[in-house]
Parts: C-alpha cells; structure tokens; sequence
C-alpha cells in the first residue's frame, strides 16, 4: 500500500490510499470522526508514516498550527485510520514550530521531528521512551557542553542559522549560532535515554 499527501490549495486535507497497482482505495486515511470538527481544514500535512507502536502518525503544520497526529494503527475495512490525538505539539515543546518530517529512532523508540521555522531538529520522547510520550526528550550531550550556550529545550541537532525571520518567538532570541549543524550524538549516555 501507498499514501499520498495532496498538500495545494484545493486538496482534500486528507491523505490517499493506493494499493500497489495504482488503484485508490481511500482518500480519506485519516478518519476524523471522533476528532475536533474542524482538525483538517486547518491542516498542512507534510511527513506521515508509522511509529514504533504501530500507529499512524502525520505531521501538521498550518499558521501556528504545528502539531504530530497520532491515528490507530489498525485500518478500517475502508482503509481509513480513526484519530487517537495530538501526539505532541507546539504547544507543549517550544522548538516544533512548522514541522515538516519525523522519523523513528529504532533502538529507543524516540521521533526525531525537523521543523522549518526553527530550523532544529528535536528528539521527542516516542510511546516507549523513558520519559512521558509526545514530551521532549533532554537536549544532545554533545549540546549541553557547549560553554555559556542557549538552545531551544529538546533541541538535537542545532542549527548555524538561528534568530530566523520566520519565527521569533518563544524564547528564540540569544539562541547560540553554531559553525556548522551540531548535536547528532551517538554516545552511550545517548542511546539509554
């Protein structure tokens, strides 16, 4: 099976099914009954795909809206996923802000989530994690023994560019520049969290 996301103006707001020979089978993975009303008409998906679990996952980024939506893993006999919720969100880490991708750490379990406006990448405690699912995991190692820096809480890899026009707010001002994408850590303290 194929998904697609249609993401331009006019699309569904939904993600498609195909099966391997090109025939739709649903445009409308995400089933949104028990969801807020109006959850995907202020919808931007970007990446999906399935997390440790086996849940569905999409990412959502629209305006101020950045969030990772969680849906049952198990499909519907009409090929749709029922809406579970908001897995995490902008409003509980500061540094998701317009969220394109995530993907999954297969040893602990954790989302890596890249997001535009911050122009990071967080680390996001994933449904096995040691901390709280859809929390932030601590920022890398190799971070924190940067001297005198400030980084965005759960920041993971950090960016040369920070102070971006796009976003500004949320405790962005004064975050440390560094010379190059700094933070993918390997360490053993790393792979226990």
């Amino acid at each position: 099976m194929w998904y697609v996301i249609f993401n331009c103006v006019g699309s569904s707001y939904n993600i498609c099914a195909y099966d391997d020979s090109g025939n739709l089978l649903t445009s409308n993975v995400l089933n949104t009954a028990s969801a807020p009303k109006d959850l995907l008409q202020k919808a931007e998906l970007r990446g999906m795909g399935f997390g440790p679990d086996g849940d569905f996952y999409a990412v959502n980024s629209k305006e101020d809206i950045s969030q990772i939506l969680q849906f049952s893993g198990k499909e519907n006999t009409d090929h749709s996923r029922q809406y579970k919720g908001i897995f995490t969100s902008n409003n509980s880490i500061n540094a998701i802000v317009h969220p394109f991708a995530y993907t999954v750490d297969p040893g602990s379990g954790n989302l890596f989530v890249s997001s535009q406006d911050t122009n990071l990448v967080t680390q996001v405690f994933g449904p096995f994690g040691k901390g709280s699912p859809g929390t932030a995991a601590p920022i890398a190692s190799s971070l924190e023994n940067i001297q005198n820096a400030k980084f965005l809480d759960e920041t993971f890899v950090a960016s040369a560019y920070t102070n971006l026009p796009a976003y500004s707010g949320k405790g962005m001002q004064g975050i440390t520049p560094v010379a190059q994408p700094q933070g993918l850590d390997a360490s053993p303290k790393m792979a226990r969290r």
